[in-house]
């Protein structure tokens, strides 16, 4: 019988093909906020009332929370955030709003297989 590294095990976990499909996902869209001007300010990043995937920063100088979703289609986008993570975000927002003077905006960013980035701003 072969010695499976743990490594090797994890990579077959429907848990780490998740999280390296959510990777993929935030870099799709780190890439697509980089071409519009925005400027990465933080990744993957824990407050105490949700983890933030992405912080950007506009060229008009607001702060951006992103939630990055990954999707086969963009069909039924309304169902794919609970309204519990929702709740989560918006208290995640007034976090971030409380630490700097700049307006910050929330948006949902989907991304499809091939992707895609669709930007859903203000929900």
């Amino acid at each position: 019988m072969p010695i499976v590294r743990p490594s090797q095990a994890l990579k077959s976990t429907s848990l780490y093909k998740a999280q390296a499909r959510g990777e993929w996902a935030e870099n799709r869209v780190a890439e697509h906020f980089q071409r519009k001007s925005f400027r990465i300010l933080k990744s993957r990043w824990r407050t105490t009332y949700a983890e933030i995937d992405l912080l950007v920063e506009s060229p008009r100088q607001e702060i951006w929370i992103l939630e990055v979703k990954t999707l086969s289609t963009f069909d039924f986008l309304d169902v794919r955030v609970s309204r519990k993570q929702k709740e989560r975000l918006k208290r995640a927002h007034l976090f971030v709003q409380s630490k700097t003077p700049k307006p910050v905006r929330l948006a949902l960013v989907f991304v499809d297989k091939k992707g895609q980035v669709l930007v859903i701003e203000d929900f």
